[in-house]
């Protein structure tokens, strides 16, 4: 893999841009239900912490999807088959650092395949704190 999709917190403005420039950019409308990242608000400590997916090599996500329908692509990102996937959420279960959720109908792991190679949440984050590091 040649890049990561780095989280900075600590400039996270926490306005939620990204999770929705996601659900649109896959087609599920302006819904941050449905968004593959989660900006997670900590109000007493004043801090907005974006869970990204971390595209971990090995991937626990991949080795424990028993339908072979979560896969890893050349790039580095995940590709989800849908027709194959199950929904059992072992995926989901298995992820180190939470970042993967099942979509609001319990269908389908809502898994980041970074939009082609380019990430719509990076592209809308007016501070910065989602970047592409290669």
């Amino acid at each position: 893999m040649s890049f990561v999709l780095r989280a900075r917190p600590e400039i996270c403005s926490g306005c939620r841009a990204c999770q929705l420039a996601c659900s649109e950019a896959h087609g599920e409308g302006f819904n941050p239900s449905r968004s593959r990242l989660v900006v997670a608000k900590d109000d007493v400590g004043g801090v907005d912490q974006p869970i990204v997916c971390r595209f971990c090599d090995p991937a626990p996500c991949v080795n424990a999807c028993p339908a072979g329908a979560l896969l890893k692509t050349a790039g580095g990102w995940l590709s989800l088959r849908d027709g194959d996937c199950v929904a059992c959420r072992a995926c989901v279960a298995v992820c180190p650092f939470d970042a993967l959720k099942m979509d609001p109908s319990g269908s389908r792991p809502l898994a980041c395949d970074g939009c082609g190679g380019h990430p719509a949440c990076v592209g809308v984050c007016v501070t910065g704190a989602l970047e592409i590091e290669s």
